[in-house]
């Protein structure tokens, strides 16, 4: 068999050979730009819009308090990654009848700070703190928590004007029981107490915040019988106060 050149000659060897080269050029152009494109498009910026849902967290901290405790404070706390320039949250309590807000004693405040200046930090800071009043409850009650949470309509101010939403974790309030003996409500039992004790007795003086604890000898009655048991606990080495049980008629959170 001849070899192709010599069958074609030398003008149809040359077009052949130049018709293979076209062939390969334009194969190796279409192959360049098809893994340009594709290289070019996964390189593309990511246009998608910015998910702002979890770019502000929010924590209200626990905090506990003896019954009748006034002004206790429950920390909030912040972790943003955007900067913050004001907020606005509506905080709401969940169980009123065990604490108040401090503001006007109320279970629902609105809070609006503008014109501030909070960096992004990957850390919880503390840059809010709420005062509350707790209620005098009997110590038989056994719901003793109060949560603390936001509703939906809160937010926070970027730098742009435009709210953010945020995510946040509830917080709690928990309420102990009162000490035993401590009549006057200031978490000592002492000469304070007897005072107390017998100036509700006698002299028409304030009910005791948590009545069970001025039933110190725990007969369920406020007594003069308690008043001679403190005396023995104070001063003649008697036994210390018991946990009362006597019905305590009111629930002060006022």
């Amino acid at each position: 068999m001849y070899p192709l050149k010599a069958k074609t000659g030398v003008g149809g060897w040359l077009l052949l050979e130049s018709r293979g080269k076209l062939f390969i050029t334009v194969f190796s152009l279409v192959l360049s730009m098809f893994l340009f494109i594709d290289s070019a498009q996964s390189q593309l910026p990511d246009t998608r819009e910015k998910s702002t849902a979890d770019t502000v967290d929010v924590e209200i901290l626990y905090a506990s308090a003896y019954p009748g405790t006034d002004s206790v404070s429950v920390d909030v706390m912040m972790r943003n990654q955007e900067i913050v320039t004001g907020y606005h949250f509506i905080l709401n309590l969940g169980n009123p009848e065990i604490a108040r807000f401090c503001q006007d004693s109320g279970s629902v405040i609105v809070i609006d700070t503008m014109g501030i200046y909070i960096p992004p930090s990957p850390n919880y800071n503390e840059f809010l703190r709420i005062c509350m009043n707790v209620c005098c409850i009997p110590d038989s009650a056994t719901e003793r928590s109060v949560q603390i949470y936001l509703s939906p309509g809160s937010y926070v101010i970027g730098t742009n004007g435009d709210p953010i939403p945020i995510r946040y974790h509830a917080g709690e309030l928990m309420v102990w029981w009162s000490v035993p003996g401590d009549a006057n409500n200031d978490s000592l039992v002492d000469v304070g107490d007897l005072v107390f004790i017998t100036n509700y007795l006698f002299h028409e003086g304030s009910e005791p915040c948590v009545c069970e604890a001025a039933d110190c000898n725990a007969d369920c009655l406020i007594s003069v019988s308690d008043v001679i048991y403190l005396i023995n606990y104070l001063y003649k080495g008697g036994i210390a106060p018991n946990q009362g049980c006597v019905s305590c008629p009111h629930q002060n959170c006022w």
